[in-house]
């Protein structure tokens, strides 16, 4: 029980709105928090930090997707009496992997937009 309430709770945190401040595991809010805080005139810097937060977008999904595979396929494998603990944790071993990709491209476009943004820029973005 406690694997589903930490996939739960991951589900949950992950699971934002645009209307919260801007975070890199809620793509969606750094989007306008980009468009705000990046002048027009730098159109090519607007493009590339755009890419970036795209790329994450992809790789938010895709954890999202791993969590949510993960949490149905214990579910299942709880009802079948045959399941071993091996074929759970293998579920979760995945889930692990997909974890770190997730982390991983995290930071990368954490150190891609702070090369990209100017100190002002970044303070517009995620100060307000």
């Amino acid at each position: 029980m406690p694997v589903i309430a930490t996939i739960t709770a991951v589900t949950f945190l992950l699971d934002g709105s645009s209307d919260l401040a801007p975070s890199f595991l809620e793509p969606n809010t750094l989007r306008p928090a980009l468009d705000k805080a990046i002048s027009p005139a730098d159109s090519d810097v607007r493009t590339a930090a755009l890419k970036i937060v795209s790329d994450l977008e992809v790789a938010v999904d895709r954890f999202r997707a791993a969590v949510e595979g993960a949490a149905d396929n214990a579910i299942l494998g709880s009802t079948d009496k045959s399941a071993s603990a091996s074929s759970t944790r293998a579920v979760f071993s995945e889930l692990d992997r997909e974890r770190d990709r997730a982390i991983s491209a995290v930071l990368d476009s954490r150190d891609q937009l702070v090369s990209l943004l100017d100190q002002e820029t970044w303070s517009r973005v995620f100060d307000g």
